[in-house]
């Protein structure tokens, strides 16, 4: 149990791209628009493309949890209805939100239960991994 408790322990604080100190978790950030500066995607990654934890977390690094490799910590955008916005925003889970062009583009942070295959045979390890999940809506009157 100790094991599974300290496993956990250091993949939550995994995974996540964390807002700049001086940009509170909820504040909107106007961004160039992003067809027109595809050097600038929304939290680092073109919208239809996903991170996996080995492109955040190097092989290298004292931290990297090779059990997790192929598993995705930040997703591809996803397109909803404003109203969703409005509803996450409610509720203060908003993780980053960005204004470009006619779209508002924001990220919530989700923690997903994933099993950690055991060594030698031992039972899988339950852990939970940091998800951002990555959202767009079209500011209401704009076509």
């Amino acid at each position: 149990m100790r094991r599974s408790a300290l496993l956990c322990m250091l993949l939550l604080p995994l995974a996540c791209d964390k807002p700049a100190p001086d940009q509170p978790k909820g504040e909107t950030v106007v961004q160039a628009p992003s067809k027109s500066n595809p050097g600038n995607p929304f939290l680092g990654v073109p919208d239809d493309q996903e991170r996996l934890y080995e492109q955040e977390i190097p092989e290298h690094d004292p931290t990297f949890e090779p059990r997790l490799k192929g598993k995705v910590t930040l997703t591809k955008v996803t397109e909803v209805p404003y109203n969703q916005l409005m509803a996450v925003r409610q509720q203060g889970d908003v993780f980053s939100e960005e204004q470009r062009e006619d779209w508002v583009y924001f990220a919530v942070e989700t923690q997903r239960p994933v099993l950690l295959p055991g060594a030698d045979g031992a039972p899988p390890t339950p852990a939970q991994l940091r998800v951002v999940e990555r959202f767009k809506a079209k500011m209401p009157g704009v076509k």
